[in-house]
């Protein structure tokens, strides 16, 4: 049986800011630090592992 999955309002967001993020050719500090929260609560959600 397949894993459903949700994507919430909140989990939209942190996709699109991991998006953005990634996307740019140069982090500053604070974009850094977003990053890195966004990918530990990556890495503890199966839905947003990536």
């Amino acid at each position: 049986m397949p894993l459903q999955m949700t994507l919430t309002p909140s989990l939209k967001k942190l996709i699109n800011e991991y998006a953005v993020l990634a996307s740019l050719p140069e982090l500053n500090l604070e974009q850094e630090e977003k990053l890195g929260e966004i990918l530990e609560q990556a890495s503890e959600d199966e839905i947003v592992a990536f």
